[in-house]
């Protein structure tokens, strides 16, 4: 267990991957005066990972130096992992079961490990199973796309930490060392409810936008925008049915205000420049195709009517 666990001076961070929030995340990080490297995946050979990055995002946070450019220190050796204080895992939610299971070997005792992506209710025994009380959530509420070898996007001071197992005192810890690096963490009392109601809106939007064809096309169309909303609104009700009271979370209020409003909100935050272009940067269809597939295999076992998640279930 982690009573007394101190985090506040923690120099040694592990990164798995070199993608876009880890990437966003070590940037950050770094600032704040901490050691990060980005864990290779295995079988990905370091040539194949670019030296540098250059950094082209908007910066919402409250810091001094907007640095240019951001240069990964790679590590290659599975090994050197319990010499780490905190493994950060910033995956998409189809992988990072692969990459638990591949860490848990070599993790300490006292390793923190920061689930950071989607995750949906069939995935909390999972984590309970391979980490014990050893992990938290830390959703980012930012994001981008790697365009031609540079960062885009929005990074913001906004993020999500919590977990009902994991001792207050080291939640407390890590929220200093990312306040450290800029960010204003909330700690959500109910970190299992929060995640599946961000889960269930975006199963809806992604799910349109891979209908359109992109986020572009659909952010175009009013009817693929008020379709979108419905999604929203049919994955909330599946969200529900988990046992999550939906309303108490923002986007849960949000699904439900009319139509209209949603789709004239979304539209209009779509005629910034590249925000299309940067959603559309990061599109993976079997990926958003995932969040459907999962809404609909759940509102299937709670015997739900479903209007717009009806192909989504595996053959």
């Amino acid at each position: 267990m982690f009573v007394g666990f101190d985090l506040t001076f923690v120099k040694n961070i592990l990164i798995l991957g070199t993608g876009v929030i880890g990437t966003f995340w070590g940037h950050a990080l770094t600032q704040g005066g901490h050691r990060v490297c980005h864990l290779l995946r295995k079988g990905k050979p370091a040539p194949t990972v670019p030296t540098t990055v250059k950094l082209a995002f908007t910066d919402r946070r409250n810091v001094k130096q907007k640095a240019k450019q951001y240069a990964y220190a790679v590590e290659t050796d599975w090994t050197t992992i319990q010499g780490y204080e905190v493994v950060i895992v910033p995956v998409k939610h189809t992988q990072w079961r692969q990459a638990v299971s591949d860490l848990k070997p070599y993790l300490s005792d006292t390793t923190i490990v920061l689930v950071a992506g989607n995750v949906w209710e069939d995935d909390f025994h999972f984590l309970d199973e391979q980490l014990g009380g050893r992990y938290l959530f830390a959703f980012p509420h930012f994001g981008g796309a790697m365009v031609n070898g540079t960062l885009k996007g929005w990074l913001t001071k906004h993020m999500s930490l919590g977990f009902g197992k994991t001792p207050d005192s080291v939640i407390g810890s890590v929220r200093e060392l990312f306040a450290q690096s800029g960010f204003s963490p909330t700690v959500q009392p109910d970190m299992r409810g929060w995640l599946l109601t961000h889960f269930a809106w975006n199963a809806g939007i992604l799910t349109q936008a891979l209908h359109d064809g992109g986020f572009r096309r659909m952010t175009r169309s009013w009817q693929s925008l008020t379709t979108a909303y419905k999604r929203v609104r049919e994955a909330m009700q599946v969200a529900q049915a988990c046992g999550v009271n939906i309303r108490q979370f923002p986007e849960g209020r949000k699904a439900f205000r009319p139509l209209w409003w949603n789709a004239l909100q979304t539209f209009l935050l779509f005629l910034l420049p590249g925000m299309a272009q940067s959603a559309d940067a990061g599109r993976d269809d079997a990926e958003w195709a995932a969040f459907g597939r999962k809404i609909a295999i759940t509102a299937h076992r709670y015997n739900l009517t479903r209007k717009h998640f009806t192909h989504e279930l595996p053959a």
